[in-house]
């Protein structure tokens, strides 16, 4: 298995005017990810640039929007995340 078999990609859609009425949502809530999303405080790998590069993130979903504690905002800064993997174990090898 390779890295990217594990990223998710960032995906998402406009928020339509039905649902920002019946959700009573303000102006700047302009988009819904369509996407898998980590929990709030949760330690995740992004993928920023294309790839170019990867960071140690702690994600944030909150009243300012989802992204993470390093200030990436997830709709226009990041490409993918990925939950962290396993630490490796002495003896567990396949």
């Amino acid at each position: 298995m390779t890295d990217k078999d594990n990223w998710i990609p960032i995906t998402y859609r406009l928020v339509t005017p039905e649902e920002r009425e019946s959700c009573g949502w303000s102006e700047d809530v302009t988009h819904i990810f369509t996407c898998p999303l980590p929990d709030d405080g949760d330690e995740v790998l992004i993928s920023i640039n294309h790839g170019k590069w990867v960071d140690l993130v702690v994600f944030c979903n909150d009243d300012y929007g989802v992204g993470d504690e390093d200030g990436n905002d997830w709709i226009y800064d990041v490409d993918a995340w990925m939950p962290l993997p396993k630490g490796y174990v002495r003896g567990e090898e396949e």
